[in-house]
């Protein structure tokens, strides 16, 4: 059993290269505890279980995201009902190390895609992008090739590579007629064998049924309606909720 113990949130990925979105399994993704007090930034344990079937080094990365307050964060195992920290000195301590000269956890790798494996609804005219960062290896941009349902449209994307990173742009026909949309990319980066990487995701089928809003709200420094229904601070104004509502902006 491992465990992590945050108080904003954090997601642990495992694979031959964890870095890499289409390789890497999700194996667990902090959830704040019920009995956890609301609004208050406090450490909350999560704990998980999963099995490594043979002695060896295994890949992890650990993806921690703290907004406001005080940051905190614990990565250990559990033995014997005792947290154990990783990497720590503690007897028992699972060993651990920020690289490997493994040839598989450095090679490039995919970093974004979009759509999203697994996304549904999406619009038919939505352009499918990736990124392939690389690592100790290098991406050969003329090695990309791209695949939509088994038909190689390689010839009709773009690639480009500049910095390390290397982008695939594809519009795909808005008028195709398959609603499942499954890619295939292949690409060199100087290993012994191309890496080859798929997933799908589905696009909206259009009914021609309108879809009508029953509600809109921007939150420009409250909870007033553009459109519908005022919503309301659990509790009212001047509860804990309302108090430590924020409203801002970001560019991430």
């Amino acid at each position: 059993m491992a465990g992590g113990a945050d108080d904003d949130g954090f997601t642990v990925f495992v694979g031959a290269n964890p870095k890499d979105i289409l390789d890497a399994q999700t194996l667990h993704t902090y959830e704040r505890s019920s009995d956890a007090p609301a609004f208050a930034s406090t450490t909350d344990d999560n704990q998980f279980s999963f099995v490594a079937p043979a002695n060896g080094i295994y890949p992890f990365r650990f993806v921690y995201h703290q907004k406001t307050r005080g940051a905190s964060l614990e990565w250990y195992s559990v033995v014997n009902d005792e947290k154990i920290l990783i990497n720590s000195s503690a007897s028992g301590a699972i060993k651990a190390y920020q690289t490997s000269s493994a040839s598989n956890h450095n090679r490039a790798y995919v970093a974004e895609v979009n759509p999203s494996p697994g996304a549904q609804g999406v619009s038919a005219t939505e352009p499918i992008e990736v990124w392939l960062f690389d690592d100790r290896t290098s991406v050969n941009a003329d090695s990309v090739q791209l695949f939509l349902n088994d038909v190689d449209v390689t010839a009709q994307a773009q690639v480009s590579a500049s910095n390390g990173r290397t982008q695939i742009m594809f519009q795909p026909n808005a008028t195709r007629a398959s609603e499942i949309n499954a890619l295939r990319l292949v690409y060199s980066d100087g290993g012994a064998n191309p890496l080859t990487r798929e997933w799908e995701f589905t696009r909206k089928v259009e009914t021609g049924i309108d879809t009508v809003a029953a509600g809109l709200w921007n939150f420009r420094g409250d909870l007033n309606a553009d459109l519908g229904r005022d919503l309301e601070y659990f509790g009212g104004d001047g509860s804990p909720a309302a108090d430590n509502t924020i409203f801002s902006t970001t560019t991430e």
